[in-house]
C-alpha cells in the first residue's frame, strides 16, 4: 500500500510512532488510513510483488519504444508527392547547379 501511495521506504521510520507521540497512529494503521483516504478502500484490489511490478513496467517501456520506432518509419513512396524533399545543390563546390529547382 505504501508503494502505491508513493511513500519513500527510507522515510517510513520517521513516520513511525516511537512511544513519544501517543496521539499518532501506529505505522501500519497510518498507511491503511492514508490508502483509504486516497483510494476509497482499505486494501488493494490486486496485490502484486515487486518483481511483477518491475516486469510490468519493463513491458510497458518496451511497447512504448516499439510505438516510437514505428512512428519514426517513413514510407518510401509517400502518398502526396508534392511534399517530397527537394534536392539541394552542394554547398561551396564552385560548380554550377546541374538541375534547376523543381
Amino acid at each position: 500500500m505504501a508503494r502505491e501511495l508513493g511513500m519513500n521506504p527510507r522515510k517510513l521510520g520517521s513516520l513511525a510512532d516511537k512511544g513519544q507521540a501517543p496521539w499518532k497512529l501506529p505505522l501500519p494503521e497510518f498507511i491503511v488510513e492514508c490508502y483509504r483516504k486516497s483510494f476509497g478502500r482499505s486494501e488493494p484490489e490486486h496485490v502484486r510483488s515487486l518483481e511483477e511490478m518491475v516486469q510490468a513496467e519493463e513491458m510497458r517501456r518496451k511497447k512504448k519504444q516499439a510505438r516510437r520506432a514505428d512512428k519514426m518509419l517513413v514510407p518510401l513512396d509517400p502518398p502526396n508527392r508534392r511534399f517530397q524533399a527537394m534536392v539541394l545543390p552542394p554547398l561551396r563546390s564552385g560548380r554550377p547547379i546541374a538541375e534547376p529547382w523543381r
